[in-house]
């Protein structure tokens, strides 16, 4: 200790009743700014057990910590004791290297040390610490419950990497059902569901009955749901997000992780909404699963059921999963009501009156409506037999089938159809949704534009009144070709992706997917200012906000604050005045919304998510918006978001 603060030291008056515990430790923070990455830093800490004061010294990386930190920590804490400054009698520190740098450093001071292996007053006040910054919230650590190890917790990491890993996303989504036939695991642990398929938070999720999956499936709000019951997460993501506990463990041990945004860990909620930490058999279980679904082929998820034997923390064990939707495929009138239909099976009924009505065109509009209500009036989907005769008719069939199933039932329905007819372009685009990889994607919607050509014939694409979207036949091609595009677009190909939807414009001037919204956002990107004029005066409309915002965002471009564009966010915000607000960063975008009516804030989600880079990459923009964005009133009106078609039209 250096002369000067030994000399202040030894001028203080002793108490020496006064017990300190003092120690290095890690922080209950993470420091995500100043350092090239995420870490938490350590400090020297000192409390009294007898009157509470405690300090904290000063905080550095992991790298530098050293024991030294707890002389310098001691030296401030009694120095700066208010109203008067003292020693203790006794001080406690945990840990041999401290305790011998706090022996040499204090024995001029004659004040006793003891070494401890745990001092609680240190504990309790990190403990403190932790749920002050954690708003009231603490999650207890993985080894909390009795008899959970290092090893076990390591094994389980282990499991966790070989499962982030082998990316099961790719081929299961949160729609497929799996049942966890062996090993028999606690009641909470038989179903599962894996996470990740929309490419935001992957993971795990157990639970016991199979009835709480289609509560929650056929719900557009299922929280009281998750409420109830009690489930078990694995959860991935970086280590800032995870318990303090379980990160500190994974630092000190390196154990496995898939990546710096792949960290593993897993609690189970129960109906208080209290959080636990699994017990070791059950964490056990949860790695046997995990390592089954790693190990797992496509070809042993379309059999349905299959076995895996994996080596876990208590032995190898057998697992084995089947996914029920496979095994006994639910017939078509037993199947639960979604909360949102997939309006392209609709679209079957349809393709039945087309077919009806063949060589019918003799017949007086009268008599021919006469004959499709005595077919086809009040009567389900399900009701009406097919009469689908040529290949491609059977496979579209199929992937009608297929946009009413769940999960991996829809990948074998469209692989089904494209054994059927390769030139069955919706079975491409059913791939292409369920695919996580945007090359993939890109490619089998390639494909299905193709096969879409193939089927109707070069002649269908030459006749200038060719009647697209209003003839059944031609919506798989124009399906495909917008999901080409939009592909391409999130991909940054801009160029292909304008091409794709003036073509898609070109052959239904309608535009019942409206793609002209999401081709307007690509064209501000793109600085296409003339192609988008072009597309405002086209589509002129008092509702549509996304080219509403685009046309006050081109006339601040070409203009500036001029009356014209001022004019052009005056109706902007008349449509949807929730807009400048997310724009302006006041509310967050959030989850897109499945669907949304006009002027509401969820609409106002869906275009700023299109055009919020288009404003802050313009100078001055958002200023201008802020100055000229009075809100006012906004009109009604329902549009609607399908799984399938991104964007619905008014007019459609």
């Amino acid at each position: 200790m250096k002369e000067n603060r030994l000399d202040r030291l030894q001028a203080l008056p002793r108490q020496p009743r006064e017990v300190w515990q003092g120690g290095l430790v890690r922080m209950p923070t993470w420091v995500t700014d100043e350092w090239k990455e995420p870490a938490r830093p350590w400090g020297g800490v000192w409390v009294s057990l007898t009157s509470r004061r405690l300090h904290i010294g000063d905080m550095v990386h992991p790298l530098q910590r050293a024991p030294g930190q707890v002389v310098d920590a001691f030296v401030q804490c009694a120095l700066d004791a208010k109203p008067l400054a003292y020693l203790p009698g006794r001080v406690e520190v945990c840990g041999p290297e401290v305790a011998e740098v706090v022996r040499q450093a204090l024995s001029p001071l004659g004040i006793e040390v003891v070494a401890r292996e745990r001092l609680a007053g240190i504990e309790n006040l990190l403990q403190e610490l932790e749920k002050d910054l954690g708003k009231g919230l603490v999650i207890p650590g993985v080894l909390e419950p009795p008899g959970m190890t290092v090893e076990r917790v390591a094994s389980f990491a282990e499991a966790a990497r070989l499962f982030y890993e082998a990316t099961p996303w790719r081929h299961l989504s949160n729609e497929d059902l799996l049942r966890i036939e062996a090993p028999a695991g606690p009641p909470d642990l038989r179903h599962a569901l894996v996470m990740g398929s929309g490419g935001d938070e992957f993971g795990l999720l157990f639970f016991g009955p199979a009835s709480f999956y289609e509560r929650i499936l056929d719900k557009e709000n299922a929280q009281d749901d998750f409420e109830r019951e009690t489930l078990c997460n694995v959860y991935f993501g970086p280590i800032t997000e995870m318990p303090l506990a379980d990160s500190a463990l994974f630092e000190d041990h390196h154990l496995p992780v898939a990546g710096p945004q792949a960290f593993p860990w897993v609690a189970r909620t129960v109906p208080d909404r209290r959080i636990r930490r699994p017990a070791p058999r059950a964490l056990a279980h949860v790695e046997a699963v995990l390592r089954a679904l790693a190990a797992t082929t496509e070809t042993e998820l379309d059999q349905g059921r299959w076995t895996r034997i994996v080596s876990t923390a208590e032995g190898a064990l057998p697992v084995t999963l089947t996914l029920p939707a496979l095994v006994d495929p639910p017939e078509v009138h037993t199947r639960s009501p979604r909360p949102l239909m997939d309006r392209r099976a609709m679209e079957r009924t349809m393709a039945e009156v087309q077919r009806f009505l063949r060589g019918r065109l003799s017949e007086s509009i009268e008599e021919i409506n006469a004959e499709v209500a005595r077919e086809f009036g009040n009567r389900r989907i399900d009701e009406i037999p097919s009469t689908a005769s040529t290949p491609l008719e059977k496979a579209q069939d199929l992937c009608f089938e297929a946009f009413e199933a769940r999960g991996r039932r829809q990948v074998l329905l469209a692989r089904q159809a494209l054994e059927t007819c390769p030139d069955c372009a919706d079975a491409y685009v059913i791939l292409a949704e369920r695919t996580g990889d945007p090359e993939e994607a890109m490619r089998l919607y390639g494909e299905g534009v193709t096969a879409g050509e193939r089927a109707l014939g070069p002649a269908r694409f030459t006749e200038s009144d060719a009647p697209f979207w209003s003839d059944m036949v031609t919506r798989p091609f124009m399906r495909a070709l917008q999901g080409l595009a939009e592909t391409c677009a999130h991909m940054g190909r801009n160029d292909e992706a304008v091409g794709h939807y003036q073509r898609l414009l070109r052959l239904n001037p309608n535009d019942n997917q409206g793609v002209r919204e999401l081709l307007a956002g690509v064209l501000l990107r793109t600085r296409r200012h003339d192609e988008l004029r072009a597309l405002i005066d086209q589509y002129p409309s008092e509702l549509e906000a996304t080219l509403l915002y685009a046309d006050a965002l081109l006339r601040f471009r070409t203009e500036g604050d001029s009356a014209g564009s001022r004019k052009a966010l005056r109706a902007a915000v008349k449509a949807n005045p929730h807009i400048p607000r997310i724009l302006l960063k006041k509310l967050p975008v959030g989850t897109l919304p499945s669907s949304y009516s006009l002027g509401s804030r969820e609409e106002a989600m869906s275009v700023a998510s299109d055009l919020e880079g288009t404003w802050a990459e313009t100078p001055g923009a958002l200023d201008w918006l802020k100055e000229h964005s009075a809100p006012s009133h906004a009109p009604k009106g329902k549009r609607r978001r399908i799984p399938g078609t991104p964007r619905v039209s008014p007019a459609q």
